[in-house]
């Protein structure tokens, strides 16, 4: 199951199958034919779209400051997307996995993460394990995740 937006009390989400407003099923009408991810994103659009026109409706002067994401062009300096950062990192990435099977650490999650090329989630994994057991290093003694997060 993929997530599209959670909070404390919202869930969109969707699986190949069907989507879903917190955890609940949503009935595809008969004639659609998009897909459920298509579906999801819809929803959560119109969602996100009710909750700023709630919140901002209350402001007459609103400023939103929003940085580059890695997959934005960023002027001359062009980032990279998440396929590109994953392959970048792909022999530390390998690592850092050998270490956590070695630790029995390799959960069904990283798997799913490894399998999804998530290199978002799986900093967070990584950084999450680092603080509850050992940082995982390199031959030199070096913190593969720190390695990462220079690239």
């Amino acid at each position: 199951m993929k997530y599209l937006y959670i909070s404390r009390n919202q869930s969109i989400s969707f699986n190949e199958d069907y989507w879903y407003i917190n955890g609940i099923e949503q009935k595809r009408p008969i004639e659609e034919t998009r897909t459920t991810e298509e579906l999801a994103k819809n929803c959560t659009k119109q969602y996100m779209k009710n909750v700023l026109t709630n919140l901002f409706s209350h402001f007459k002067h609103i400023a939103i400051l929003t940085a580059a994401g890695t997959s934005m062009d960023n002027g001359e300096h062009r980032g990279k997307t998440r396929d590109g950062l994953w392959r970048e990192c792909r022999d530390d990435i390998k690592a850092i996995i050998r270490e956590l099977h070695k630790k029995q650490a390799c959960s069904n999650k990283m798997k799913a993460i490894v399998r999804e090329k998530n290199i978002e989630d799986f900093l967070s994994y990584l950084i999450l394990f680092e603080k509850i057991s050992d940082v995982i290093k390199d031959s030199t003694g070096n913190s593969l995740k720190e390695s990462i997060e220079k690239k």
